[in-house]
C-alpha cells in the first residue's frame, strides 16, 4: 500500500477543534474598565469595578515586599499555609460575628469567581437547574449554563428589587440544586435582612444548596444585616461566600473563601486545581485579617463619600437606589441617558459601569471612591432637564 495514500485529507486537517454547543454559546463576562479609551487623557476616577479606592493595609504591603525579598517565588504553594489562614479565618468569625466554624468547614479559592464555578462543577450536569435573581452578579447563570444547567430567575421588578420568598420557593422542584443569592446584592446594592435570610433557608427543599455571597459584608451598617455565616455552620444545606477583593483590598491577588458543611468542603477541595490559591495572596490575606483599623477606615470612608454621591445623584436629577455596598445604582431614566451620561464621565477622565449585562440597561453603576475622586465626578456637568422624566413625582 502507497503510504500516501493514509494520509488525511488537507480539508480534514484543516477543521478546527469542535466545542460543546453550550460553550460556543456562552457570552463573555465584561469585567470592570480599569483604562480609557482615548489613553492620551488623564485618568480621574476608576469607579467601575467595586475596589476598595484605598487600596491595602501598609502591613499587607510590608508583608507582600517580605515574602517577595525571601526568594520563595520558585516554589509552590504550601499547604502549611493553606491550613494556617483557614484557622485565622475560624478565628475571625468567631472574634467579629460570634461564630466559630472549624477548619475543616473552611475553603480557600482563587477568588470567589472558583468557589462559584466549583459549587456549580459539582452539582449541575445537563437536566438540572439553579435559581437566581434577577439584575443580579451574572457569573452564577454563566457558570450554570457552562455545565449545561437550566437557570431559572426570580423576578425582582423595579424600583425596589423586593425579593419574593413564595416565587423563590415556587421557581425549585426536584432537579434544583443552587440557589444564589448576593447579600448585599451587586449592582443593585439591595440587602435582605436576617429575617428573610431565614424564611428562605426554610421556604427552599432541603435538597437545594442556598449560597449566599456576602462579598460586601464588611461594608453593611445594619444591625439587621446576616452574612449567612452562623447558617452556614450549623446547616448543611447552607454555604456562605466572602472575599478578599473588596474591603482588604487585595482584588489584584484574588482570594476567596467560603464556609460550609465539612463534608461539602472536602468534596470541594477534591475539584479545586492543585495551587490554585497563590502563596502571595496566602500571605497578604494573613496581615490583612490582622490589620481592623485599615477595615474601620476604608468603611468609614465608604459611608461619608457614599452620602455625598446619593446626595449628588438626586440633586443632578438622577434615581439612586439605597445601598448597603461600597457602590450605587443610578437609575438615569432610560438606556440613552445611561450611555449619553457615561460618555460623558469617560470624556472627562472619570470610569464608571454600564449595567447591560444585569439587564438594566438604563442604569449606571458607580463605586464609591476617595473624595478627590468624587469630585471629579461631580465636576461633570449635564442639564439635569436631561432627565427630568427619570425622577418620580414627588421627586419633581
Amino acid at each position: 500500500m502507497n503510504p500516501a495514500s493514509t494520509t488525511p485529507a488537507p480539508q480534514a486537517l484543516a477543521s478546527a477543534p469542535r466545542l460543546r454547543g453550550v460553550v460556543a454559546r456562552l457570552p463573555r463576562y465584561q469585567a470592570g474598565r480599569h483604562r480609557l479609551a482615548d489613553e492620551s487623557k488623564e485618568l480621574r476616577a476608576v469607579l467601575s469595578a467595586n475596589e476598595n479606592p484605598y487600596g491595602c493595609s501598609p502591613d499587607v504591603q510590608r508583608a507582600f515586599v517580605r515574602y517577595a525579598e525571601q526568594g520563595a517565588l520558585h516554589r509552590y504553594g504550601d499547604v502549611a499555609l493553606h491550613e494556617s489562614l483557614s484557622a485565622e479565618l475560624a478565628t475571625f468569625c468567631e472574634q467579629h460575628e460570634g461564630c466559630s466554624p472549624t477548619h475543616e468547614q473552611v475553603l480557600l479559592g482563587n477568588g470567589s469567581d472558583e468557589l462559584i464555578g466549583l459549587l456549580v462543577h459539582a452539582t449541575i450536569e445537563r437536566g438540572l437547574n439553579a435559581v437566581v435573581c434577577s439584575h443580579t452578579f451574572p457569573l452564577y447563570a454563566m457558570a450554570v449554563r457552562a455545565h449545561d444547567g437550566e437557570v431559572r430567575e426570580v423576578p425582582r421588578p423595579a424600583p425596589s428589587y423586593a425579593l419574593s420568598v413564595e416565587s423563590c420557593a415556587a421557581l425549585c422542584d426536584e432537579n434544583t440544586r443552587l440557589f444564589f443569592l448576593a447579600n448585599p446584592d451587586n449592582p443593585t446594592g439591595r440587602m435582605e435582612d436576617r429575617s428573610t435570610l431565614e424564611t428562605l433557608r426554610e421556604a427552599l427543599p432541603r435538597s437545594v444548596l442556598l449560597v449566599v455571597d456576602s462579598a460586601y459584608a464588611e461594608y453593611v451598617q445594619s444591625a439587621r444585616y446576616d452574612s449567612g455565616l452562623a447558617m452556614a455552620c450549623r446547616d448543611e444545606s447552607v454555604v456562605m461566600l466572602r472575599t478578599f477583593s473588596k474591603v482588604h483590598g487585595l482584588a489584584a491577588l484574588r482570594l476567596g473563601w467560603a464556609v460550609g458543611n465539612s463534608k461539602l468542603v472536602a468534596a470541594l477541595k477534591s475539584l479545586r486545581l492543585p495551587f490554585s490559591v497563590n502563596t502571595a495572596a496566602l500571605v497578604a490575606a494573613s496581615a490583612a485579617l490582622k490589620d481592623r483599623q485599615h477595615v474601620l477606615r476604608s468603611r468609614e470612608g465608604n459611608v461619608r463619600e457614599g452620602s455625598r454621591l446619593f446626595q449628588w445623584a438626586r440633586g443632578a436629577g438622577l434615581r439612586p437606589l439605597e445601598s448597603h455596598a461600597n457602590f450605587l445604582l443610578l437609575d438615569c431614566g432610560d438606556e440613552v441617558r445611561a450611555r449619553v451620561l457615561y460618555r460623558r464621565w469617560e470624556e472627562a477622565g472619570v470610569l464608571v459601569r454600564r449595567c447591560v449585562q444585569n439587564g438594566l440597561p438604563h442604569a449606571l453603576r458607580v463605586t464609591v471612591g476617595t473624595p478627590q475622586e468624587m469630585d471629579a465626578l461631580f465636576s461633570v456637568s449635564f442639564d439635569r432637564r436631561d432627565f427630568a422624566d427619570a425622577l418620580p413625582d414627588d421627586h419633581a
